[in-house]
């Protein structure tokens, strides 16, 4: 079920994704977090992972952890930390703006 729902999420740009940073030089392209009109100076940028939708999810069905006995597994814990796992933001539907750490 994750999988479907971040694919449609990605589909539907509600998300965008950050490549994993154990990835080298991996294909991006730069969003302002906000706006134009709200953009001020020294604000950092979003790298985007610029792949298609489907490559990500192949890339995270590969990497997800197997074997997991629940949601609560350490392993699972683990992989939302580690250098494999893409960073994840919203986009405000409204104003466009991007909402991640």
């Amino acid at each position: 079920m994750f999988f479907l729902t971040l694919k449609k999420l990605l589909d539907d740009e509600q998300v965008i994704l950050s490549p994993p940073t154990k990835l080298h030089n991996p294909p991006v392209k730069f969003l302002d977090p906000y706006p134009k009109s709200h953009i001020k100076h020294g604000q950092y940028k979003w790298d985007v992972w610029d792949i298609p939708n489907e490559e990500i999810i192949q890339y995270m069905r590969d990497i997800f952890p197997k074997n997991v006995s629940d949601e609560n597994d350490d392993k699972v814990c683990d992989f939302w930390f580690s250098e494999d796992c893409p960073q994840i933001a919203w986009i405000d539907q409204e104003t466009g703006e991007i909402f991640g750490s």
